[in-house]
């Protein structure tokens, strides 16, 4: 009975199942899941990173497209105020000439008026003072004016319709001067832009920020740019033609000077150690009118150069 019993629990074991083996597999089974999770989470990573990459190379390239396309907009607009400044140099030297021209003729038509008006005075004279001719015959005296009186009367009608012609001519060659002379100035205050820097050797040391934005040097509002001249003092030009409108002394912008362009533009040059002019000073393109320094709220020897045009202020960046 006992073998029997023994047989019975031998067999019902044999038909349970061999769970040992099954729980040395699972940490394998568990390795083999944690390995998928990391290929998995990695796999996601790399697909995340190159999305990203991605984007941002097609951000940086349609950036790139866009600069390469300002660029060109840029360089055909410097191209057109080349072509501009050329047609204005050629049309102010076409006016310059027919100004030169003009003069010329005027002093040439005032030189014949002159000289008419001597003639004109020797014959009235003579027209004042006729001479006459007394002849005998038979007892009878016969008087008579010479006819140069007639002669000379004559001619003085000649020559006051010759200089009536004159001073009309005068006054059509004035009016026509004085349009010439508009149309010079017209086209001189049109092309009287600034440009240019105004100090040779100065280093662009600071940039506009008319709005305080932070992305752009310190962040601090600039109305204009600097011009650093490494503690050299160095003269400072007017970067256009006009006339001197300030010359003084101010807190914040040391000694500064500022030129009125007659065509809208103002510039401003500030934290001067010397100035060359006074207010009223008419100035050239390239005229000196102070020297570099340090004064008024300053941090070093430089320039500050501000343009404004119509009021508003520009980037001097624009006009170098």
């Amino acid at each position: 009975m006992e073998q029997t019993n023994s047989t019975v629990e031998e067999q019902e074991n044999a038909k349970k199942p061999k769970t040992s083996s099954v729980t040395m597999k699972k940490p394998i089974l568990y390795g083999i899941c944690a390995a998928l999770a990391v290929s998995l989470g990695c796999s996601g990573y790399f697909a995340n990173s190159y999305l990203n990459t991605k984007n941002e190379l097609d951000m940086a390239s349609a950036g790139l497209e866009q600069a390469q396309t300002e660029n060109s907009q840029l360089e055909k607009q410097r191209t057109t105020l080349l072509q501009e400044s050329e047609d204005y140099s050629e049309h102010i030297e076409t006016l310059q000439q027919q100004a030169e021209s003009l003069e010329e003729k005027v002093l040439i038509l005032n030189e014949e008026k002159e000289q008419l008006n001597d003639r004109l005075s020797t014959l009235e004279d003579s027209v004042a003072t006729p001479q006459s001719y007394t002849i005998q015959t038979d007892g009878d005296t016969a008087t008579f004016l010479s006819d140069v009186t007639i002669k000379g009367g004559n001619r003085v009608s000649d020559l006051m319709i010759r200089l009536t012609q004159l001073e009309n001519d005068l006054s059509q060659i004035d009016a026509s001067f004085t349009t010439a002379s508009a149309e010079v100035d017209e086209a001189l205050a049109t092309y009287n832009i600034p440009s240019g820097t105004p100090v040779e050797g100065g280093i662009f040391s600071s940039g506009f920020n008319l709005t305080g934005d932070s992305s752009i040097g310190d962040g601090r509002v600039h109305k204009g740019v600097d011009f650093s001249t490494s503690s050299r003092l160095l003269p400072i030009q007017a970067t256009a033609a006009g006339t001197v409108v300030t010359a003084t002394f101010h807190p914040d912008f040391g000694y500064y000077v500022v030129i009125d362009h007659l065509n809208g533009y103002t510039t401003l040059y500030a934290h001067c150690s010397e100035l060359t002019v006074s207010a009223g000073d008419k100035v050239k393109a390239g005229d000196i009118i102070g020297i570099t320094g340090s004064t008024g709220i300053s941090t070093g020897i430089h320039c500050h150069y501000e343009i404004q045009y119509n009021g508003s202020y520009v980037d001097p960046a624009d006009y170098l």
